[in-house]
């Protein structure tokens, strides 16, 4: 089966789990299994092997069942920075970049600050602020 096949298929099972955006985690699913861009996964229509199938299709059901892609991939971008997250580790949201963007400003160039990111969740505020 090839590349593409997979990703209809995969995109098929989470449009029926009305999963909201199912294109989206259809190809952030098999891009991780596969190891590939997205934009090669697009351009190029590679065989995937019955393990890499099986792989996919274990996440896509898992997806299906409404489990988190971020927990199912184990790492979500934030500002730029890759994450692990994991059951039990809040998942890094685009719009809690704002936050960052506005501790970012109110910092400016100031030295030496510390600079606390207490119980909010993974540490990404923090690591991005300090990056």
């Amino acid at each position: 089966m090839t590349a593409r096949a997979v990703l209809e298929e995969v995109k098929k099972i989470l449009e029926n789990a009305n999963i909201e955006d199912a294109r989206f985690d259809a190809e952030q699913i098999v891009i991780d299994v596969l190891n590939v861009s997205v934009s090669r996964l697009k351009l190029e229509d590679n065989e995937v092997s019955s393990k890499q199938y099986n792989a996919i299709m274990e996440k896509a059901n898992k997806r299906a069942e409404h489990y988190p892609l971020q927990y199912i991939l184990g790492e979500w971008e934030f500002y730029s920075l890759p994450f692990k997250v994991g059951k039990g580790v809040l998942i890094p949201r685009p719009d809690t970049e704002i936050l960052v963007d506005a501790a970012l400003d109110f910092i400016g160039d100031a030295k030496g600050l510390d600079i606390i990111d207490l119980c909010a969740g993974s540490g990404a505020i923090a690591v991005a602020i300090s990056k």
